[in-house]
Formats: C-alpha cells, structure tokens, sequence
C-alpha cells in the first residue's frame, strides 16, 4: 500500500509505503504532474518471495487488449 497527498504547495508527497505487512515511512516530495490527461496507462506490478530478494524484470513486446 501507498500512502501519499497533494500539498498545499501543489507538490506529491510520498508519506509511506505498506509491504508484507511492515510499514516504511518514506516522506518524499516531488512536483506533481498535470491533472488532465487523456491517454492509456499500462503497469507491471513486481511483487518479492518471503526474503523480498533483489532480482530483475525485462518486458518485451508488452501488449494491451481492450474490450
């Protein structure tokens, strides 16, 4: 889980992040982006083993279907 909020400053900020159960605090700000926007996104979600060892992804010829 990510738990995050728009500042007063009109900035993103990253408060924490929930994995396995154990929650991180992070407290990262970035500027935020544009809140229009038409388009498509497409996510890869990377979840660990047990012992949440590093390890690497390639994608290749990704395809999106819409029904």
């Amino acid at each position: 889980m990510l738990e995050f909020e728009r500042t007063a400053s009109n900035q993103v900020h990253y408060v924490s992040m929930t994995m396995n159960g154990k929650k991180h605090a992070l407290d990262w700000y970035y500027d935020s982006t544009a809140t229009t926007w038409d388009g498509i996104d497409v996510n890869l979600q990377l979840d660990g083993n047990f012992q949440q060892a590093r390890y690497s992804v390639w994608v290749q010829n990704m395809t999106l279907t819409y029904w």
